[in-house]
């Protein structure tokens, strides 16, 4: 996957330079958050970095049953914003949407903050789905610095 460029960070930072995660500052952190790129992961692309921020997004679905009007859904899922590992300052942070079941059941587990690691792989689908669904998106997820558990058992 192709690196994205940015706007050019401010004066203060020498252009092309590695991010040094130490120094960012909420202003740099805001549009760094604010200006991050959808990942569009093809199967075996990963990403690995830190977590800058967890947003929610929102997804509206249609269904459509036999005999009944459509109905509009709408589900919350979250948004895990990712400055890359060597990120420099002429790149974007990088949105990764976990709107797919497993990579969403990974983060609501994990519940990554504000400088933990990440590492995501997409790994493709499942060959067919279950119960007349879709195959399930599956990927290969990890917070290697986040070792909290607690909050899985808390979902049981």
């Amino acid at each position: 996957m192709a690196s994205t460029t940015a706007k050019a960070a401010p004066e203060s930072v020498p252009q092309g330079l590695e991010i040094p995660w130490d120094s960012l500052t909420p202003e740099v952190i805001a549009e760094l958050c604010a200006e991050a790129e959808g990942w569009r992961p093809e199967v075996g692309d990963s990403i690995r970095g830190r977590v800058l921020a967890v947003k929610v997004g929102t997804s509206e679905l249609i269904e459509r049953a036999p005999g009944r009007a459509p109905e509009v859904k709408v589900t919350r899922y979250p948004i895990v914003i990712v400055l890359r590992e060597g990120a420099r300052t002429t790149d974007k942070a990088v949105s990764v949407h976990c709107f797919h079941a497993v990579s969403k059941n990974e983060v609501l587990s994990a519940r990554p903050a504000f400088g933990d690691e990440i590492y995501c792989k997409f790994l493709g689908e499942r060959s067919e789905g279950k119960n007349g669904r879709a195959p399930a998106k599956l990927y290969a997820m990890s917070f290697p610095n986040n070792t909290d558990n607690s909050n899985v058992y808390d979902q049981f």
